[in-house]
Formats: C-alpha cells, sequence, structure tokens
C-alpha cells in the first residue's frame, strides 16, 4: 500500500501541468499503484481568497470514491480565514493546514504567522510546509518565492510544542536541527528529493531519526512519480521500516481511515 502525502490539484500559472485535475491526478495514481494521495490546491498559492481553492479541492475530493484526502491553505493576512480554516478542518474533514509565508508574503515570526500557527496548534491538526514548490533556478521572473528557510520556521515553532509538523520537498534539514528544534517525535518528513543511489544521504537521514519520521511523497503531478517510487525499492530497510515509509506513518499522523479499510488489499 502506499500513501502520497505530497500531491496537488489545480493548474500552475507560471507552467504547464499535465494531469492537474482529480480525475487526472486519480489516473496518475492508478498507472503508479498509489492507494491515495493527501493534497494541496495550487490555486490557494495564488487566488486572491486562498479559501476558493481550498473549495474546488473539497469537490475533487467528493469525487474521487475516498482516493484523496486535502490540506487547507490558509493566508492569515487575508480576512475571516480563522472561520475559513476551521470550516475547511471541523466541517469539510481535511487532515492538516498548509502555510506558505513565501507566496502569501507574511513573516512566520511575525504577527500573521505567529497568529496562523497558534489557530492550527488549537485546532489540533498538523501544520504543513513545503520547503519549496518550484525550483527557484528555473522559476518564472514574476514567482518570486524563494525555498523556506528549516531554521526560520523551527524558531517561529518555538512557542508550540505540541505542534505537529509535516515537511515536504525539503533539503535545508537534518536531523541535529529536528532534535535541537524539539521536533523528534512530531515531524513527519517526505523522501521526495532525497539522494539514495549515490551518497546513502536519505539512508543516513532515516537511520538518525528513525523510520518513525519519514513518509512516502511524489509532489505529483508538478514531478513525475517515478524517482520517489525508485527511493523506495532501492532503500536498504526492513519491512516494517518500508511499511512504515509507504503508509502506516502517514495514516497515524494524520488520522486517515483508509488505511484499515486497504491493508487487507496490500
Amino acid at each position: 500500500m502506499l500513501i502520497d502525502v505530497n500531491a496537488h490539484l489545480g493548474p500552475y500559472p507560471f507552467r504547464q501541468i499535465r494531469h492537474h485535475t482529480g480525475e487526472g491526478l486519480l489516473g496518475v495514481m492508478d498507472r503508479n499503484r498509489i492507494d491515495h494521495a493527501v493534497v494541496s490546491a495550487n490555486t490557494s498559492l495564488f487566488y486572491r481568497d486562498v479559501h476558493r481553492g481550498n473549495d474546488e479541492l473539497r469537490e475533487a475530493i467528493e469525487a474521487s470514491d475516498g482516493r484523496l484526502s486535502g490540506v487547507a491553505t490558509i493566508n492569515p493576512r487575508y480576512s475571516s480565514w480563522q472561520r475559513d480554516m476551521a470550516e475547511v478542518i471541523s466541517d469539510w474533514g481535511f487532515k492538516a493546514v498548509r502555510l506558505a509565508p513565501e507566496y502569501h508574503d507574511y513573516d512566520l515570526n511575525g504577527p500573521h504567522g505567529q497568529a496562523a500557527l497558534a489557530a492550527i496548534d488549537e485546532l489540533g491538526v498538523p501544520v504543513v510546509f513545503h520547503e519549496r514548490i518550484e525550483d527557484h533556478r528555473q522559476q518564472h521572473p514574476w514567482d518570486r518565492a524563494m525555498p523556506m528557510s528549516f531554521a526560520s520556521v523551527a524558531k517561529a515553532l518555538a512557542g508550540f510544542p505540541n505542534l505537529k509538523v509535516l515537511w515536504l520537498n525539503g533539503l535545508d534539514i537534518n536531523a541535529d536541527g529536528v532534535r535541537q528544534a524539539g521536533l523528534e517525535g512530531r515531524i513527519l518528513i517526505d523522501i521526495n528529493r532525497f539522494d539514495v543511489t549515490l551518497h546513502n544521504q536519505l539512508e543516513d537521514f532515516i537511520e538518525a531519526l528513525g523510520a518513525e519520521s519519514f513518509v512516502f511523497g511524489t509532489h505529483m503531478p508538478m514531478n513525475y512519480v517515478g524517482p520517489a517510487l525508485v527511493r523506495m525499492d532501492v532503500l536498504d530497510l526492513s519491512d516494517e521500516q518500508k511499511e512504515r515509509i509507504a503508509w502506516r506513518n502517514a495514516a497515524e499522523f494524520l488520522g486517515l481511515e483508509v488505511a484499515a479499510a486497504q491493508q487487507a488489499s496490500v
């Protein structure tokens, strides 16, 4: 069984993305034997009212026959964001909240960022960060979002010792930094960008933190799925450790109900 925690729906304004609809994404999942995906809305990065992107995502989830789960995106600079976030978690059943200060132009360590983290903490769901959405070396000139700094995020999280964190598309992270930030045991890190064939970077990281801190992610459909599947295949880990990364960690961390129903089919 595979659960992908790093998937996206919706167009991206600066380049063409195929398969960005709900139907298209499910087709990619079928071709790559991915059972379930945890999805964010690309449009929520760019709409003036980000909640409209969450609403589009909700429609796709409802049509997915239980194979997609939602990550809400909020912008604490926009009016009524608290109401929108409560609706998307309490009424729509989304599993986590993504913050994107690099797109929405605020400081996580400033009043907007701290207010958002406090509200997410109060709701009791994980906060999601993409270290990057696009490789900034190839971005369109109008796409000025730069990669997030794990050290800066860790500083912003210092006042929230119970808040769970999902860190996606990351390379700016290591075991010492996770421990110093007090995040060990409450962070999941996706394997999408780590090297596993040349320098054993990923295996060393897993050995340092334990398999319970890692999760399968692809960044589909913005990235090809194949490299993430290869990472899983070549990892020199026990079957139990691979199972944790492939789906069990995600199911437990996000409270996904798909695991029990689909485990029998593995």
